[in-house]
């Protein structure tokens, strides 16, 4: 799509008022919830990488994390990167809240405690999505090779809401928690001398990762084996969302989510499960786009794993008029690039795209506990799209415009795919929103000029040496 069609009035027109339509269909719900749903504006739908926290940092790894908050549903999350260096260990830990991970890049393997109370070892791929569960024990090692093993993970108790962050965080340390036991007891339970009780107390407390060849290390292990009761060894391999089949591919990118049609044996066994995370992942080459479409039941939290790219947020709502300014939604554009981590709250309408000289690669989670359907998008255009589902006459209706300008819409979808050419679309994008910015900064400088400084009020005549020449402090009162 060129930066030219992009202006062309008719484009605007339908384009706008067909989001206007979905938006009342949306009200529909809308007045029905009282809670205030509309209080986001750019700055709380993006965290820019050098808003993370270095959660823990040495020679073998280094774990940064940043808080998203979801201002629609009141609900928080937690979004960790887990680097480590080639043969080292993330020490285990003791999980308080769900947890699904992706793996960008490296090798390694995830131990974990299963339902039975058994140790499991799984080997981990780029690609692999895992989730774990409130209360499991796992660590994480990676391989003796030269690619660095990076995950991402989203952490968040999803039956509860996650409305606060545990106290401890997402996860404990699995050393401190048996520390908190005085050592009589540890050593009636593990069976154990006084003399490995003893060493376990005394042993420096050690970092979040150690290399895989070490004293420490090998003290730790032998505890979760005991905790564990036992050691299953390797199992099947994991859900591999860069090689499922893709929802829409062509020349200018691909996208794809994980859903219960595409692995159902892994949601069986409720390794990936519906009441978890969904996750999808959009790879678009140059000059590129995701079409216009929104989750209807899930908000979407996503982290730019390669490139920059720009992204058009729109209100879902016409409820706008119903607020207070200040409680208003607004529409909004952002840019992101490597690191960045952006939010997409549900049935809120969005497009995706990357600038003609670089790629756009993200991958994301949907955070919708309930629906089945969490992964699925609702597109303008494609073979699937709500454009061709409601049909010519209702659209021509609803956007007021005859039945031959939605036949000339509908011819050129056919056989489209949701994954556009859009050739200068990022770059417009940037455009206006500088533009807005430039605009907000003059608007502000402006209001801050025009306020009168204090003792400088002009008297008007008959007042003079009344004794009220002085600054009004009722003005610099606050309401």
């Amino acid at each position: 799509m060129s930066r030219r069609c992009i202006n062309l009035p008719v484009y605007n027109l339908i384009l706008c008022s067909f989001f206007i339509i979905i938006s009342s269909s949306f009200n529909v719900r809308a007045e029905v919830e009282t809670r205030d749903d509309q209080m986001w504006s750019s700055g709380s739908l993006v965290k820019k990488k050098d808003e993370r926290q270095l959660i823990s940092s040495s020679e073998y790894g280094e774990i940064s994390s940043v808080g998203i908050e979801i201002p629609t549903d009141l609900s928080s999350y937690n979004i960790q990167s887990i680097t480590m260096v080639s043969s080292a260990i993330f020490l285990p830990v003791v999980l308080s809240s769900d947890m699904v991970f992706y793996v960008q890049t490296g090798s390694g393997s995830l131990s974990y405690t299963s339902n039975e109370g058994r140790l499991q070892t799984r080997k981990l791929k780029q690609g692999d999505v895992f989730g774990l569960n409130p209360g499991d024990v796992f660590f994480i090692q990676s391989c003796l090779c030269t690619d660095k093993l990076q995950i991402h993970a989203i952490f968040g108790d999803l039956e509860e809401g996650f409305r606060q962050p545990a106290a401890s965080g997402p996860y404990s340390s699995f050393r401190n928690m048996l520390l908190r036991f005085n050592k009589k007891i540890l050593q009636e339970t593990f069976k154990v001398s006084p003399g490995v009780i003893d060493e376990l107390f005394n042993a420096p407390n050690p970092p979040a990762f150690v290399p895989a060849v070490s004293k420490t290390w090998e003290l730790e292990a032998n505890f979760i084996r005991w905790f564990s009761e036992g050691f299953l060894g390797d199992s099947a391999a994991l859900f591999n969302i860069l090689t499922v089949y893709r929802d829409s591919e062509n020349r200018n990118g691909w996208i794809t989510t994980s859903n219960k049609k595409k692995r159902p044996v892994e949601y069986l066994k409720g390794l990936l499960s519906p009441k978890k995370f969904g996750v999808f992942m959009a790879n678009l080459s140059s000059g590129s786009m995701v079409a216009p479409h929104w989750n209807p039941m899930a908000t979407e939290i996503a982290i730019v794993l390669q490139g920059k790219g720009m992204v058009r947020v729109v209100c879902s709502s016409l409820n706008n008029f119903a607020y207070e300014k200040s409680r208003r939604c607004e529409d909004t554009r952002f840019q992101v690039e490597e690191g960045d981590v952006f939010v997409v709250p549900r049935l809120h309408p969005t497009a995706q795209m990357s600038f003609g000289d670089d790629t756009f690669v993200f991958m994301g989670f949907s955070t919708e506990t309930k629906m089945k359907k969490s992964g699925n998008h609702e597109f303008l255009v494609g073979k699937v799209s709500i454009f061709r589902a409601l049909g010519r006459s209702v659209l021509a209706a609803s956007l007021g415009v005859n039945e031959t300008m939605i036949n000339e819409i509908l011819r050129s979808q056919l056989g489209e795919s949701a994954v556009l050419g859009c050739n200068l679309c990022a770059e417009e994008e940037l455009r206006i929103m500088e533009e807005e910015m430039e605009k907000a900064e003059q608007e502000e400088t402006g209001a801050g000029e025009g306020e009168e400084e204090p003792g400088k009020e002009e008297v008007t005549p008959g007042e003079e040496g009344s004794g009220n020449t002085g600054p009004d402090e009722s003005l610099w009162a606050e309401d």
